[in-house]
């Protein structure tokens, strides 16, 4: 080993064992202090009251399984509509009369027609129906004549 190694061997054997101990100095402000821990009791962060519930029992003549609804209200209304995607069709139902109202079916072809399956629909008003074709890649604005609004 030359001269020159051993002594930057040294420097660089001090300069360590200095950053060593500087490291490990803490001053007293900077450490923990058990003693500041304080027990807190726990508070019920959320209340729970009742909700009102209500069977479902329409006297229709729609039938047959839905994959998405939606509820809304209309002139002090409520209402309550559902996709059923295999027959291309809205129904809608009043919950404060617990009856069908009416039934909107949609084209699949032609210059109304929605293209590939109705996956989603979002019921704004009667003259702005959102549908989702996620096989289409599209999202048709309809009305409640199911006529094509764009």
């Amino acid at each position: 080993m030359t001269q020159r190694n051993y002594h930057i061997g040294q420097i660089t054997s001090v300069i360590l064992i200095a950053f060593i101990i500087l490291g490990c100095q803490n001053a007293a402000e900077d450490r923990f202090d058990a003693s500041k821990i304080i027990n807190v009791e726990p508070q019920n962060l959320y209340t729970f009251g009742s909700v009102y519930g209500d069977t479902l029992s329409f006297d229709t003549p729609f039938s047959g399984e839905y994959i998405d609804f939606q509820s809304y209200q209309e002139e002090g209304k409520y209402f309550w509509v559902c996709l059923k995607p295999e027959d291309f069709r809205l129904d809608f139902y009043s919950l404060d009369k617990k009856s069908a109202i009416k039934s909107i079916e949609f084209e699949f072809e032609g210059p109304n027609g929605v293209k590939g399956n109705i996956d989603g629909f979002y019921y704004h008003n009667a003259d702005s129906i959102f549908l989702l074709s996620i096989e289409a890649n599209h999202i048709y604005l309809m009305n409640k004549q199911a006529k094509r609004v764009d």
